[in-house]
């Protein structure tokens, strides 16, 4: 990790006060710098926006260099790269790659359920976006989804029978559909 990294996961995660999982708990530190500045500004607005939405969290990601710049749970993948760090493996790295070098406003990743280790080994997917400015990327906007949402909509039974099974279908869409290649819809339910 670069010194910025470390002194960034020093600050928000080693020096924070709160308990593990509880870090997005933390707004202002005793620094001045400019990323102090922003992230007070910011970071109260991306708490909330990762709450009402019931994500898991949500990063905004260099389109550079793959670092992670901010995270709102500050796990330990905060302040890493996915192209170079230890999670370059992982589906969040995979959706970094769907859409470093994009320019289109309109793009729209996703990368499936797999365990992520930051997040404990629990299974998380990814979606995310481009932010483009006057034609160019300046960042990756990234929400993590729970498999916990998902859960508890297929343990909804509510007006079906007791053998009508409830199928999670995942589909790959092409280019032409607006979406992008390679990526996947698990919004499909269908009851039987």
């Amino acid at each position: 990790m670069n010194p910025k990294s470390i002194e960034l996961q020093s600050r928000y995660l080693a020096n924070n006060s709160n308990l593990i999982g509880e870090k997005q708990k933390l707004t202002t530190t005793e620094q001045s710098d400019s990323y102090e500045q922003a992230h007070r500004q910011y970071h109260p607005y991306l708490r909330d926006m990762t709450n009402i939405n019931k994500f898991y969290d949500i990063f905004i990601i260099d389109p550079a260099n793959g670092n992670i710049v901010y995270s709102v749970y500050k796990e330990v993948d905060f302040a890493t790269s996915l192209q170079t760090g230890p999670y370059t493996d992982s589906n969040l790295a995979s959706l970094f790659q769907q859409l470093k070098d994009s320019n289109d406003p309109q793009a729209i990743a996703f990368a499936d359920y797999k365990q992520y280790s930051p997040s404990y080994n629990a299974p998380a997917s990814f979606i995310g976006k481009p932010i483009v400015v006057d034609g160019k990327t300046i960042a990756i906007l990234a929400a993590q989804l729970s498999i916990e949402d998902v859960n508890s909509i297929m343990k909804e039974r509510g007006g079906l029978g007791i053998s009508s099974p409830i199928m999670v279908q995942r589909t790959e869409r092409g280019p032409s559909d607006g979406v992008g290649p390679g990526c996947s819809d698990i919004v499909n339910l269908a009851t039987h």
